[in-house]
């Protein structure tokens, strides 16, 4: 239906003309769909009779505009005077404009129709009363820069921007749901593998803005938007129906834009604001880091960790108190989430968690532990690799002939047949590499013996996974990578074959089965050259 979903039908446009013209319609929606996410611009003139003006858009029955009814300005002593009112337009740009969805500090948000793309979208205009003042139209402007700069899954998409009068507006992705805040306020803590989801999505849309040099400033439940979805989300967490957006970048700062002002504003929730936020010096993406700490406090346990009656009593807990045990609300909460949690909200920057890529990291890390032990244990997969006995051996040719053609068919400078132990990565073969091997924990290799299915990243500078990997940001600067495992006949995941490239890119279907098929001549490989080793030791033993 029209006003069910995040995608209307395709004769939406007609649909809403017909409802343009025909009251006796518009009456019979509003009172058989009254739990519907129904237009505000087109219910009948007493269907908010009932409730407070100041909390919903009224109908107008001229059917020109939709009228929302804002606080006066008044200062403490000035005498009472009338409530101002803002009449929202009709139409902006190109865009029906539905219903009002919200209000915020600095404007109103609108539900719209993209008739020429039959899809909704969320407008964001600039209270006019504002509008006028320099200051809050270029952080107007800096929010729709940021979050269009960003590019991420998990933080909300601009498409245009625009001025109605002198009031200017930002279009961005409608989300079809509800904020995190309303979620804790409606159903109090969350469920641990819910609240993992949730986080990592979030900090998995950080890791995107923190690459791009954007400090988000304002990291809080009321910013995170839940909608409810059937796609698929990280391997990790498909029983999780949940897809994650960060919203509102109003107050986020790059490095790459210059100040509002000459010094560095304080700014944020004071709440959820870090100790070096409060007090107003320069900020990075650490301090996101603490108001995740925050809000992951919040979601698991129903409290906040800092309160205070008034924001000065509140600033004063950020600074001298320690957040209280996380166990004494939750009992079921494994300890290395509370620590976690803990780290985020250490006082010293330096101390705390120092990027969201590995917060991602992390998160993943505890979930794959909270689903029970592995179905081939890292200790038997261990037993199986030194049975093949090839760690730290020479190349032979039949693996150098694989990794060549592996190379010349997926058209990368660099491949190579790892093997991965319990601290390092060992090359058996290799093209484009002169080192013999590495630490584990900067193998991207060590992510692929965790599947069964190839493991593709097109682009590691902007994967939160992989961004802050010494082997992206300095030499050889890996941007592309594509591996299969190498699995033993008993299941285990011995290493990997795998290409790369200096160059974000990827591959198509026919490269990645071929791929595939010579990982599968690799394990071959490995497996006789085992059978031939125990034949020659047998007939030793017999001699």
């Amino acid at each position: 239906m029209l006003f069910e979903g995040a995608r209307p039908p395709q004769n939406a446009a007609g649909l809403l003309k017909h409802l343009e013209d025909c009251h006796e319609c518009r009456e019979k929606l509003a009172t058989l769909l009254p739990g519907v996410e129904v237009p505000g611009v087109y219910l009948p003139e007493n269907f908010w009779s009932a409730a407070s003006t100041a909390e919903h858009p009224v109908a107008d029955t001229a059917g020109h505009t939709v009228v929302q009814p804002l606080e006066s300005g008044s200062g403490v002593f000035s005498p009472a005077k009338p409530r101002q009112v803002f009449e929202v337009p009709r139409r902006l740009g190109g865009y029906e404009i539905l219903r009002v969805l919200g209000r915020g500090g600095m404007g109103l948000v609108l539900k719209g129709f993209d008739a020429p793309l039959n899809r909704f979208v969320a407008v964001k205009l600039l209270f006019p009363h504002l509008a006028t003042n320099d200051v809050y139209r270029r952080r107007f402007a800096r929010e729709a820069r940021s979050a269009a700069t960003i590019g991420s899954d998990h933080a909300t998409a601009v498409y245009s921007v625009g001025e109605e009068g002198d009031a200017p507006y930002i279009v961005m992705e409608y989300i079809a749901g509800e904020d995190l805040e309303t979620r804790l306020n409606r159903d109090g803590r969350l469920p641990i593998p819910l609240a993992i989801c949730i986080a990592r999505q979030v900090a998995a849309g950080l890791a995107a803005a923190h690459s791009q040099g954007i400090v988000h400033r304002d990291i809080k439940p009321a910013n995170v938007l839940l909608e409810n979805s059937s796609g698929t989300e990280h391997q990790l967490h498909r029983d999780c129906a949940i897809r994650v957006k960060i919203t509102d970048f109003g107050i986020a700062k790059s490095s790459s834009m210059p100040g509002i002002t000459g010094v560095q504003e304080t700014v944020g929730t004071p709440e959820y604001m870090a100790p070096e936020q409060i007090s107003g010096e320069p900020l990075d993406p650490r301090s996101d880091l603490y108001s995740l700490g925050v809000t992951l406090y919040r979601m698991v346990s129903d409290q906040l960790p800092f309160t205070g009656k008034t924001a000065i009593a509140c600033f004063t807990q950020h600074f001298s108190k320690e957040p209280p045990s996380l166990t004494a609300h939750v009992a079921d909460l494994p300890a290395w989430f509370e620590s976690l949690i803990l780290r985020l909200l250490r006082k010293d920057p330096a101390e705390r968690v120092q990027t969201a890529a590995e917060v991602v990291r992390l998160l993943d890390d505890g979930y794959a532990h909270l689903q029970g032990p592995p179905t081939d244990p890292e200790d038997k997969r261990l037993a199986v690799l030194r049975s093949y006995r090839v760690l730290d051996t020479a190349s032979e040719q039949a693996f150098d002939d694989l990794t060549f053609l592996a190379a010349h068919i997926c058209g990368t400078p660099i491949a190579m047949v790892s093997l991965i132990d319990e601290d390092r990565q060992w090359f058996k073969s290799k093209v484009g590499l002169s080192i013999t091997q590495t630490a584990r924990n900067i193998s991207f290799c060590q992510h692929t013996i965790r599947g069964t299915t190839p493991l593709i990243v097109s682009n590691a500078a902007t994967d939160p996974l992989f961004a802050d990997n010494p082997t992206v940001r300095q030499e050889p600067n890996i941007r592309f990578y594509a591996g299969v495992p190498l699995i033993d006949p008993e299941g285990c995941a011995l290493g990997s074959l795998c290409v790369l490239d200096r160059v974000a890119r990827g591959l198509t279907s026919d490269q990645v089965s071929a791929l595939s098929a010579l990982g599968r001549l690799v394990m071959t490989q490995l497996t006789m050259r085992r059978e031939l080793m125990e034949r020659r030791e047998a007939g030793k033993s017999t001699t």
